[in-house]
């Protein structure tokens, strides 16, 4: 659940935190903190956010109106929303089978 798309924090440091400057999110221009929620998107997890963590999801191309992903207008609601959501484990409707 995300709250918002802050900077990175000061104690950011690569030796320390190898996701600080994940070369393959920097090749794409993802911010690699955002990386994560992008993982979890497409393992069918259930995402979602409240004011600047709503613009976080668009920004790295969620569709608000996906399966299990929430957009709320405030913590509580989101929190209430994303907690039902993560009881099912999966958004399996989020994806289309092949033939």
């Amino acid at each position: 659940m995300l709250a918002g798309a802050p900077a990175v924090g000061a104690d950011g440091y690569g030796a320390r935190d190898a996701k600080v400057d994940d070369d393959v999110a920097m090749a794409v221009g993802l911010d690699s903190r955002l990386l994560m929620v992008v993982e979890a998107y497409h393992h069918g997890i259930a995402v979602g956010g409240w004011s600047d963590g709503v613009e976080a999801l668009v920004s790295v191309g969620i569709a608000l109106d996906a399966p299990c992903v929430v957009s709320a207008d405030t913590a509580d609601t989101a929190l209430e929303q994303l907690a039902e959501l993560l009881a099912r484990h999966r958004a399996r409707d989020r994806f289309v089978p092949s033939a």
